[in-house]
């Protein structure tokens, strides 16, 4: 594409994200911040964690929309849930619904025309996109109403709606997670499901509460973790310095961030 053309299409699109964030949801639990698509908030008094999933990932019982009309209106529920949501499960989580992003996936505003745009919640009276593709599970995280989305990423699908919405999010190393039950973009080569989350350890708790506690083998001849194996760590090691580094230097610089955009 022409860079022209390229940026164009991009001014275009953050230009439109505000009138389009005003346009009536048909989906009641989209009235509001529309990050969700469906929605059930835990009991009262309960200390679940909360999770919120993309729409992209397959609920036992629900549709999986991807964002589309279509899909919404014709998809038959998920049989089974996708495989990364079988260890979700076994924790003490509570699925708080599944969450709003660009139509199938397609596109980094966070802009849906037929459920409306998550609203962005550093933007105040500012026409702010949320990002995409996994826009409602950003605002979601945001907001608090979920302690950890789960999300996808294919080519910043993640980390942009993170970095948009003042949060973290983490694009897991490809072939970690299994994609099974996951809406393809590019499965062969670059879609995975990662965690994002409002602080460092509930990012941590998305990572460890998703298949990375079990991980595919992976066909590549590099290994999954060359840097510990260059300072000599063990797994161990590794984690708590890596949580350590993470906690000091990275979630400070997220704090000031948000404040400068607040």
């Amino acid at each position: 594409m022409h860079p022209k053309l390229f940026v164009l299409g991009l001014v275009f699109a953050v230009g439109m994200s505000g009138s389009l964030t005003s346009c009536k949801s048909p989906v009641k639990e989209l009235r509001g911040d529309r990050a969700f698509i469906s929605y059930r908030p835990p009991p009262e008094g309960s200390h679940y964690v909360k999770v919120a999933v993309k729409d992209l990932i397959d609920v036992k019982g629900e549709v999986t929309t991807a964002g589309s009309e279509y899909l919404y209106k014709h998809a038959a529920p998920a049989q089974q849930d996708a495989v990364c949501m079988r260890p979700v499960r076994q924790r003490n989580v509570w699925i708080v619904g599944k969450t709003n992003l660009n139509e199938l996936a397609l596109g980094v505003t966070g802009i849906n025309h037929y459920f409306g745009t998550p609203k962005n919640h550093l933007a105040g009276e500012r026409r702010l996109m949320p990002g995409g593709s996994s826009s409602g599970s950003a605002v979601a995280v945001a907001n608090g109403k979920a302690d950890i989305a789960i999300g996808t990423d294919t080519a910043g699908s993640i980390r942009t709606p993170s970095a948009c919405c003042g949060i973290f999010g983490l694009k897991t190393t490809k072939g970690l997670i299994s994609l099974k039950g996951v809406h393809p973009i590019s499965p062969k080569h670059l879609d995975t499901v990662g965690p994002m989350a409002n602080n460092v350890p509930s990012l941590w708790k998305g990572w460890t509460c998703s298949n990375l506690a079990q991980p595919r083998r992976m066909r590549s001849r590099w290994r999954i973790n060359p840097v510990a194996e260059a300072f000599g760590w063990d797994a161990s090691t590794f984690q708590a310095r890596t949580r350590l580094w993470m906690t000091r230097w990275i979630e400070p610089s997220r704090r000031r961030a948000s404040r400068l955009c607040g």
